[in-house]
């Protein structure tokens, strides 16, 4: 039994090499502490004028930008393109800021041999839904409880869903939602997200059934 969301990095690549049954290739992760005063030290660089306690907060608003980016599946190379002209005097001093994380930040990593725990992560999260894609286990396999908001746990869902062995029970999903309604749904909506995986997943609501271990009383939350 593991927490998708939370499972941490050494149990994955334990779990991933167990599967593949064969050493993995991947480079070792950096740590979060290295991470936070690197990146502080390169801010400074930037701004001579700045103190340690702000450089280090503001790494760490960096390092949560880049693993919402890397979590969507996205990349920084749009940045130069995502705020209007009339703004551009004020987004070309938080882009100088911005590419520590394009340019210098990469070439640190590659420096040291090391790659970004998040990054490494979803890496060891891809090889495991390709694997399974191309030789799927003979044993049960089950996710439940997963939204699939992020891209690449969606993509492990459908890969999930369409192995003989496996099973995908989503959390809180309406099979009584209209079709017109599911159709144009509103990102607000609390069915909004999965009805997003759904679509990632390649799958309509006739693919989706109650479980057939739901009583009644509890067939709202138990989705199969």
């Amino acid at each position: 039994l593991r927490a998708i969301a939370d499972i941490d990095d050494a149990a994955l690549y334990i779990l991933v090499a167990a599967e593949t049954g064969a050493a993995l290739s991947f480079p070792p992760a950096i740590s979060i502490l290295e991470q936070r005063l690197v990146l502080s030290n390169l801010i400074r660089v930037r701004d001579t004028d700045m103190d340690f306690a702000r450089s280090l907060a503001l790494a760490d608003g960096f390092l949560d930008f880049v693993q919402s980016v890397q979590d969507e599946g996205l990349t920084l190379e749009a940045l130069d393109h995502v705020v209007a002209a009339e703004f551009a005097t004020h987004w070309q001093i938080t882009l100088d800021f911005l590419n520590i994380l394009r340019t210098v930040w990469p070439e640190y990593m590659a420096t040291t041999g090391q790659m970004d725990d998040q990054a490494r992560r979803i890496a060891l999260f891809q090889h495991l839904t390709h694997m399974w894609k191309n030789t799927p286990p003979d044993h049960p396999v089950m996710v439940a409880g997963v939204t699939g908001s992020l891209p690449y746990v969606a993509e492990f869902m459908a890969v999930v869903a369409d192995m003989p062995t496996g099973t995908v029970i989503l959390p809180g999903y309406d099979p009584d939602l209209p079709q017109d309604h599911q159709d144009k749904i509103d990102p607000q909506h609390p069915q909004y997200t999965l009805m997003q995986t759904l679509a990632r997943m390649n799958k309509t609501r006739a693919d989706v059934v109650v479980w057939s271990g739901a009583s009644p009383e509890s067939s709202d939350t138990a989705r199969g």
